[in-house]
């Protein structure tokens, strides 16, 4: 009753060798949270346990960026709302175009507003294959904003360096005008 979750397919038809992106879309019920893939001080990450057949793949999941969520003494990392997490899929070259393509899935995820509630789904597509890859047009804006709100490298070489009880963070950006900065964060 928390979670509501739903696995799309970004392809109405995949071909046999293509490589598919596959969302786990969450809604999530207002004042409550799932977790990043490092939730903070407390929490668990959603996790996704693949069935595929024999020779196909499936990649890590591609975590949006999280917000910080403050729990008295905690700091934890997740997301409210609406997330997707997208995974991407490899179709085997070897497999028969005209022969659908299961993909299986079990979801785990926490979530949490003053308790923490263990949730699960479990989800079956079965994506047509054929000669060409032919987009999924009904969900074009889903998958759009989760890559959105996928972190960006940043635009500027960074390191760090740790000195006894010190860590120095330094970020390279001559460019950059002190008094455009409204917040920093680390």
């Amino acid at each position: 009753d928390n979670v509501t979750a739903e696995l799309l397919a970004e392809v109405e038809q995949a071909a046999p060798g293509d490589t598919i992106a596959i969302l786990l879309h969450q809604r999530i019920r207002e004042g409550w949270h799932t977790y990043w893939r490092n939730p903070g001080d407390s929490g668990q990450e959603t996790a996704i346990d693949w069935t595929l057949p024999d020779g196909a793949a499936a990649g890590a999941i591609q975590w949006p960026a999280p917000s910080r969520i403050d729990y008295g003494e905690l700091v934890n990392y997740g997301f409210s709302g609406e997330t997707g997490l997208i995974s991407e899929i490899t179709v085997p070259a070897s497999w028969p175009a005209g022969r659908d393509f299961p993909v299986r899935a079990t979801a785990t995820w926490l979530v949490c507003e003053k308790i923490c509630i263990p949730e699960e789904g479990v989800f079956a597509l079965s994506i047509p294959t054929g000669d060409a890859r032919v987009q999924a047009a009904d969900f074009v804006d889903r998958f759009a904003d989760a890559r959105r709100s996928q972190p960006v490298p940043a635009p500027m070489p960074a390191s760090f360096r740790v000195d006894e009880a010190t860590v120095t963070l330094e970020l390279r950006a001559p460019d950059l005008e002190p008094e455009r900065i409204s917040d920093v964060y680390f």
